[in-house]
């Protein structure tokens, strides 16, 4: 008490000795102001103005401050002056942000990445030393719940890491969030939970695959699920002590719906191989109902890898654009399956074969905008050397047998070249200078319609002769571009806005065998996608194996730590062209 009456009876002497001092000399006064006459707010104003200004945020010696690109500018349009409350003994936007950092987990997000630590240890020490805390302290917590935010909200919109720096393949669209004006709503109308949220991806199936990731880390806390032991394959009416620990597996999972009344045995029954065939379906494997070493490597991936595995394409859908379009075609290449779109309620979907390990298909978004019917395939020069010159070189008449015409140059006044004047046998292959065109016909490697969408990787959607490989479960045998099972479906809706356009009217100009381009009357987006979990709108969790290793590349990455966030930042939401 006698030391609160000291500090008043203090400050007023100080407040007229400066007037009087200001009175003689203004500017030698201001020098002369003691820190106990000014007020908190503008000593902590002054604290974060020197940081500022010297562009070196060291908040608590050892804190890592992310958002130095954003933080200068946003204080200086504040003028410097604290936002969060701090300043004025106000603990709720703080005590509210502290709660957004921990319920961030629920996103797949690391709260250790956004100052909970140090933020919790300030805000205590500040409350203890009320009214008189450190203004060093004030302005560090201001400055942490401000990066803290930047930070977090960058990562929901646009995702911890660049998945053009793991992947070269990988063309994905870029987000232009605007944190300042974020920040600047929450603060001013109390609303920082809402500002949040609105940086999630809008999209249904990133919210399913979010419930889904909660329900996983559920079942992962709870002790996961038990463990199928390996043995000989089971199947229906089998009897084995291995058959009880598959019911309780299938149960926790939800494949296997247990009622009051129900109960698990040794028996492989009726309802036992139900659930194995829903479980093989979900987890992209042949629906047998045996469990064989497959499906058996599948039900003891641990409920903490699927959680891990949720959380990594929660990251996927984080990068890509907000807006998808109606109608547009989407491809989950690690799914080796292709959906039309057309409105909320309506889509089809059909089976494809994307690029092989080595050519892998690559992830962008675009639009298709002209079909070619017919198309005569101009064969890319690393196919031409690495698959075809080596099979002419054993065969000569292998040019001949798929229809394909040797041609003296890349230009369009290329001549035809007899291939029986070509000794194959002294042919240097990685210099050979010609060019292959593989004419249309039945044997086409492209079939009988393409879908282009010119982009840097020279991939589109195709037809293909060889459809007895759609039956096989995992099709990953291509060059990069997609082979289609029904691509006669996709053209009639593609076109479905021209009259002109229908069934017969397309069947006509196939049948004719001339090379024939159609453009859209409305170009259509397509995403070529990778997705190893997602929901589908019936609720169906699917998971698939990671058949290009890009799992463990985003994991290894994502466990570094770092709180930048590494998504590209575009002025505006455009894909690489």
């Amino acid at each position: 008490m006698h030391r609160k009456i000291f500090v008043k009876v203090f400050t007023v002497l100080c407040t007229l000795i400066w007037i009087q001092a200001s009175i003689l000399s203004p500017s030698v006064a201001l020098a002369y102001i003691p820190d106990q006459v000014i007020s908190l707010a503008d000593q902590v104003k002054r604290e974060i103005r020197s940081q500022v200004e010297r562009g070196e945020f060291s908040c608590q010696g050892q804190e890592l401050v992310c958002g130095v690109d954003v933080l200068p500018a946003f204080y200086v349009q504040h003028s410097y002056r604290p936002v969060w409350g701090l300043e004025h003994g106000t603990w709720d936007a703080a005590r509210i942000m502290l709660d957004s950092i921990q319920e961030s987990a629920g996103q797949g997000m690391d709260p250790s990445l956004y100052h909970p630590r140090v933020l919790n240890m300030l805000l205590t020490r500040i409350k203890k030393q009320w009214p008189m805390p450190n203004p060093r302290d004030v302005s560090d917590a201001d400055i942490l719940l401000t990066d803290a935010f930047f930070t977090l909200a960058g990562h929901l919109r646009a995702g911890r890491v660049n998945p053009e720096n793991l992947y070269p393949s990988w063309a994905v669209f870029g987000h232009a969030p605007d944190l300042i004006g974020a920040l600047n709503r929450a603060l001013t109308s109390g609303s920082l939970r809402q500002e949040l949220k609105r940086q999630l991806p809008p999209h249904s199936g990133y919210h399913k695959l979010q419930e889904a990731f909660e329900h996983y880390e559920q079942i992962a806390r709870l002790g996961g699920w038990p463990r199928v032991p390996a043995g000989e394959n089971l199947e229906y009416k089998d009897r084995s002590e291995r058959i009880l620990a598959l019911g309780q597996r299938l149960a926790v999972s939800r494949d296997l719906p247990l009622g009051p009344w129900s109960s698990l045995s040794t028996r492989f029954t009726e309802r036992v191989d139900t659930a194995v065939r829903k479980f093989q379906e979900r987890h992209g494997l042949l629906v047998d109902g045996i469990v064989g070493p497959r499906t058996l490597a599948a039900l003891n991936v641990t409920a903490e890898e699927r959680a891990a595995q949720t959380a990594l394409n929660l990251e996927r859908w984080r990068w890509i654009s907000r807006d998808l379009g109606f109608p547009h075609v989407q491809v989950n290449v690690a799914d080796f399956r292709l959906v039309f779109q057309d409105a909320e309620e309506f889509e089809w979907e059909q089976r494809v074969i994307v690029g092989k390990t080595a050519r892998r298909t690559p992830v962008f978004s675009d639009q298709i905008t002209y079909l070619v019917l017919n198309p005569a395939w101009n064969v890319p020069r690393s196919i031409m050397i690495k698959d075809i010159l080596p099979q002419v070189v054993k065969d000569p008449k292998y040019l001949e047998e798929n229809s394909m015409t040797l041609l003296s140059g890349w230009g369009k006044g290329a001549e035809e070249i007899d291939p029986q004047s070509i000794n194959w046998q002294e042919v240097d292959i990685s210099s050979f200078p010609y060019r292959l065109r593989q004419d249309p016909g039945p044997d086409n490697a492209l079939g009988r319609i393409k879908f282009m969408f010119p982009n840097p990787f020279s991939v589109y959607l195709h037809d293909t002769p060889h459809k007895t490989l759609f039956e096989r479960v995992s099709r990953d045998f291509s060059s990069g571009c997609i082979r289609l099972e029904q691509p006669l479906r996709l053209a009639l809706d593609l076109l479905e806005p021209d009259p002109k356009w229908d069934a017969p009217a397309l069947q006509e100009a196939l049948e004719s065998k001339e090379t024939r381009i159609i453009r859209l009357s409305r170009p259509v987006p397509v995403h070529l996608l990778y997705w190893t979990a997602w929901v589908t709108d019936a609720g169906q969790v699917n998971f698939r194996e990671d058949i290009y290793n890009r799992d463990r590349k985003l994991q290894a990455a994502l466990a570094r730590k770092s709180p930048a966030s590494g998504a590209k930042i575009a002025s505006s939401p455009v894909g690489r062209k």
